[in-house]
């Protein structure tokens, strides 16, 4: 099952325990949210969010990477969320050198000394 964040919760090793999450547009999206916060204490936003945008995954939303994934750094890291955010502007320039140039000016944000 493919969970409103993206995450493959079928290949996670915690599913049994979680019980993963459906897609923001599944029925059982409420229901979900409600476990959670018996589970865990909390509810997940990332699901939150794409419940109240009525939207099944955050990769189909316009708003993606939106201040919840950035916030949360959840499931996504920043270099992944600002590596996806320069793809999407640039996605007619796949191959392109101007392409090329904003994700390598992303990758070496990120880039750990070593």
């Amino acid at each position: 099952m493919t969970a409103a964040c993206g995450m493959d919760c079928g290949i996670c090793e915690l599913k049994v325990q979680c019980g993963g999450c459906p897609p923001g547009t599944d029925p059982g999206a409420k229901d979900r949210l409600d476990e959670l916060k018996r589970l865990i204490g909390f509810i997940c936003p990332v699901l939150k969010c794409a419940m109240d945008r009525n939207i099944d995954y955050c990769l189909r939303c316009d708003s993606f990477p939106c201040d919840i994934h950035y916030r949360y750094n959840y499931p996504y890291s920043d270099f992944l969320l600002d590596t996806y955010k320069v793809m999407r502007e640039q996605k007619d320039n796949f191959g392109q050198d101007e392409l090329r140039s904003e994700l390598l000016k992303v990758a070496k944000k990120y880039r750990k000394s070593g």
